[in-house]
């Protein structure tokens, strides 16, 4: 990468070549294929780029070096969308009677009938109960380590995860319902987002708080896709999440950003921290702070990203060090988690195209 930066090519396609020989089954093979691509593409060798990029995206096409791989063979920026599009949900009775088919194919039952509702032992469990009466109750910590332990004790029965993630996600516990969907999936045959039904799908990748975002993401310009796959990062749609960094809400803003934005905006009155944890805050401070970030990079979104998680002042040095090429910036990227957050953002983002844009 630092020859490539100085444009000595040949250096860098050697240590690539090199990489593929070294670990030619794990992510720095495919990094270097990526890599090896978007060189000779920049190099006007048009055959060849194709060629590599396409290898790379057979390696893995829904890992980050494979979703840009085939950004570059299809001439896309990253994150590129269509801002102030509709996003539609897929909770309809035959989508989720699709799913339980499904998991009766693979779970070996002659019918889904036994599936339609959760089991005797599930529903008698002293836990759900519990929980689900502590958070209408509003003490939400305690409701969550009911349902949570509930859930981990479940852990290998698909059956009572898929219905786990229903409970959970009509009780609005949003990270307990993704998870417990994302279990169905582990213990299912299927490898990659395409082979499972499109209800499943959306548990794992939800629109929650639709109403906010698509507001948010029409009034700032923002393909409403790249705020879903954010709020899946920062907080799994958890209303409530407070961070190790002590980043609070949906958007996960800290304190100190909070208020300066409330004094920006000039809004809400009376505000305190307290209100990060109100949806519409925390939403309407995450877009716009966002929104800030995009405009001091010219529109660019990883730079913005990078600075909505690592600091304005750390992105602005690594978009420098870049000059500018967004790919090389999320290597360059000094912070391990800043430049995973970039990465995982992209990762969900075709997630999110895949299920609910334009095919």
């Amino acid at each position: 990468l630092l020859a490539y930066r100085e444009q000595n090519y040949d250096t860098a396609a050697a240590a690539w070549d090199d990489l593929l020989v070294w670990y030619p089954s794990d992510e720095r093979a495919q990094a270097a294929l990526f890599w090896l691509g978007k060189m000779r593409l920049q190099r006007g060798d048009t055959l060849s780029a194709t060629e590599t990029l396409s290898q790379a995206v057979a390696f893995d096409g829904w890992s980050y070096y494979g979703l840009r791989a085939a950004d570059l063979l299809e001439g896309r920026e990253p994150l590129s969308g269509s801002a102030g599009v509709t996003v539609e949900g897929c909770s309809d009775v035959a989508s989720q009677q699709a799913t339980l088919d499904w998991m009766a194919g693979w779970l070996g039952l002659e019918s889904s009938q036994a599936l339609d509702t959760p089991s005797t032992v599930l529903l008698q469990d002293p836990r759900l109960e519990r929980g689900l009466t502590l958070l209408k109750l509003g003490r939400f910590d305690e409701g969550r380590a009911e349902l949570e332990s509930l859930r981990e004790a479940y852990a290998e029965d698909a059956a009572a995860q898929f219905h786990l993630a229903l409970i959970f996600k009509e009780a609005r516990l949003y990270r307990s319902s993704i998870l417990a969907a994302s279990a169905v999936w582990r213990l299912s045959p299927a490898h990659t987002l395409p082979e499972i039904p499109r209800f499943l799908g959306c548990l794992l990748y939800p629109t929650y708080f639709g109403v906010l975002v698509d507001a948010e993401a029409q009034e700032f310009g923002f393909d409403p896709l790249v705020l879903y796959a954010l709020l899946r990062q920062e907080s799994l749609f958890e209303g409530f999440a407070t961070s190790y960094a002590a980043a609070h809400g949906l958007m996960q803003v800290i304190p100190s950003t909070g208020q300066e934005i409330a004094t920006a905006l000039n809004w809400p009155p009376d505000y305190t921290t307290g209100d990060l944890y109100r949806p519409m805050v925390s939403v309407r401070f995450g877009t716009w702070y966002l929104a800030q970030q995009q405009d001091s990079f010219e529109g660019e979104l990883y730079p913005a990203l990078a600075g909505y998680n690592g600091g304005p002042g750390n992105a602005a040095n690594w978009w420098e060090a870049a000059g500018e090429d967004p790919d090389l910036f999320v290597e360059l990227i000094g912070f391990q988690e800043t430049r995973a957050y970039v990465e995982r953002i992209t990762e969900h983002y075709a997630r999110y195209r895949w299920l609910y844009g334009t095919p």
